[in-house]
């Protein structure tokens, strides 16, 4: 399993235009979002799971998570974009796979 924390705690994220600071705006959380207390249970069944096997086969505690700064995901996604017109895809989506390395 796959968690991105976006270090938001509420449903809604209050967003301030920059033409004018005194009206924040509000997004609606997109589909998938779960709460903390969800990614906490999910993160402790894969614990109980999978930890001590992946531990074992690395010879270390498993590491789950790696942070990127927005510069490089919208950096990145312009590129994959990009290059899926140049092949003439249509880029709809992105798909995460976990590796160790």
């Amino acid at each position: 399993m796959l968690f991105i924390n976006f270090s938001c705690s509420n449903d809604d994220v209050k967003v301030t235009n920059n033409d004018d600071a005194l009206s924040p705006r509000k997004f609606k959380a997109s589909y998938g979002i779960i709460s903390p207390e969800r990614a906490q249970e999910l993160n402790n069944n894969w614990s109980a799971i999978h930890a001590n096997a992946i531990e074992a086969a690395i010879g270390k505690p498993d590491n789950r998570s790696v942070k990127f700064s927005l510069q490089d995901i919208r950096a990145y996604l312009d590129y994959t974009e990009n290059q899926a017109q140049d092949l003439g895809y249509d880029m709809d989506g992105v798909r995460i796979y976990i590796a160790l390395w």
